[in-house]
C-alpha cells in the first residue's frame, strides 16, 4: 500500500476519567477535553512517541483514520476515546 493511500493516523489521549479524555495539541501544548477534533493528527507512530516521550508517559497513543480531507474520522476512536455523547443532553 502506498503511504499516501494510508488513512491511518495517531493522536495523543489522557485519561482522567473513561468518559472526559483529553486530546494532546502539540502546537499549543494543551489538551481539549472531550474534542478529539482539537488533537495534533500524527502521520507517522513513531512520530506520536516520540512526543509521548518528551510530554510524558501517562498518554496513550490511539489509531485511529481520517478521511479524503484529512479530517478526523469520529467513528474510527475506540469507544472509550470518543468522549461523552451528546444523546439527550438539553
Amino acid at each position: 500500500m502506498r503511504d499516501a493511500d494510508d488513512r491511518t493516523r495517531f493522536i495523543l489521549v489522557k485519561y482522567l476519567t473513561p468518559k472526559a479524555p483529553f486530546y494532546y495539541n502539540v502546537s499549543y501544548d494543551t489538551y481539549a477535553v472531550n474534542h478529539p477534533g482539537h488533537a495534533t493528527i500524527f502521520k507517522r507512530r513513531a512520530a506520536a512517541i516520540a512526543v509521548q516521550g518528551a510530554v510524558g508517559r501517562h498518554l496513550k497513543v490511539i489509531r485511529c483514520r481520517v478521511n479524503a480531507r484529512d479530517e478526523l474520522v469520529l467513528s474510527s476512536l475506540p469507544k472509550s476515546s470518543r468522549g461523552r455523547s451528546r444523546k439527550g443532553a438539553a
